[in-house]
């Protein structure tokens, strides 16, 4: 099943409607990436476009959502969740990795700050990191098509 999807009901979490593989025609509220984003970010795929989508509230939290698209469907989907408490994250990312692992089971990969697992659809990432006073856990599904997609020339 895929995680993001909002089909499976679960009260502690919500998470976007948006789903890997769909096109992003209709959808509102996307905005491109800036050229900074764009720099920060890169393009990886002839044909991509990169976008902010609404935000989303999961684990009792607010979440920043990104889109990574190629000929206008969605290849990536991207959550980000900041916070200059430490325990604050602690909190949120012990809810994401339990959730994670009911749905999803044991990550297939993991290091110190990452965590990985394989899906019938791709896989799911789960990072966390800290830049400066910012705590960060970023949480990506990427579609199992993009070893088809051309490289950016």
């Amino acid at each position: 099943p895929r995680i993001f999807s909002s089909a499976e009901p679960d009260p502690q979490l919500t998470w976007t409607a948006m789903k890997l593989d769909m096109s992003i025609d209709g959808l509102t509220g996307l905005t491109e990436f800036t050229e900074t984003e764009y720099s920060t970010y890169g393009l990886r795929f002839d044909g991509e476009k990169d976008f902010n989508a609404p935000g989303i509230e999961m684990v009792r939290r607010h979440w920043k959502v990104a889109l990574g698209t190629v000929k206008g469907k969605v290849y990536k989907i991207a959550l980000f969740f900041e916070s200059d408490s430490k325990n604050t994250v602690v909190d949120v990312s012990t809810d994401v990795m339990q959730y994670l692992q009911q749905h999803l089971g044991k990550p297939s990969e993991q290091a110190e700050t990452m965590f990985a697992w394989d899906t019938p659809d791709g896989n799911v990432v789960l990072q966390f990191g800290k830049e400066q006073t910012t705590y960060m856990i970023n949480l990506f599904e990427t579609s199992r098509n993009v070893r088809g997609f051309a490289p950016k020339r």
